[in-house]
């Protein structure tokens, strides 16, 4: 995953003669060959406290064609809810549509990505298992035909 300013940013840096090189060493450090997908992640510096935390869950929610307009409400809510319950281990989330067309076992549109930070997995676990997650998740779900989810141990490299 790496962290642009802006999609132009990222764009500008395609274009110029050093991506080459740079692409190639960094899909040979990378785990697959997966496509560029761009997503603006919201709120402002929340993807950056879910990526430094000790277990990073991400969540991709794919839709047919656009997801609801609602959907960043429903993530939201679910945000508030989560925090004011005090849910152990909760670092906060951050929440973005891909900019891409993704495809994802024939349902084909673009995703919504969650990135929720957690002090542990073994926390993050013990919130799904809850009566609280169990009432809200709903709110996260929404009309998605397809959900991928991975926790990840994120490290920083310049």
């Amino acid at each position: 995953m790496i962290d642009w300013d802006s999609i132009d940013k990222h764009k500008e840096f395609m274009a110029d003669s050093s991506y080459g090189p740079f692409f190639n060493k960094f899909t040979g450090l990378a785990d697959g060959a997966g496509s560029i997908v761009h997503v603006d992640f919201k709120p402002a510096g929340g993807l950056s406290k879910c990526l430094s935390a000790p277990a990073t869950e991400i969540a991709t929610f794919y839709f047919e064609g656009e997801p609801p307009s609602d959907y960043f409400d429903g993530v939201h809510k679910f945000d508030q809810i989560t925090q004011e319950a005090g849910v152990p281990g909760f670092l906060g989330l951050a929440i973005g549509k891909t900019h891409e067309e993704v495809e994802r076992e024939c349902v084909k549109g673009h995703a919504m990505v969650l990135a929720i930070g957690w002090q542990s997995v073994d926390l993050h676990m013990e919130y799904r298992a809850s009566q609280g997650f169990k009432d809200n998740i709903h709110l996260l779900r929404s009309t998605a035909k397809k959900i991928e989810m991975h926790h990840v141990a994120f490290m920083q490299s310049l």
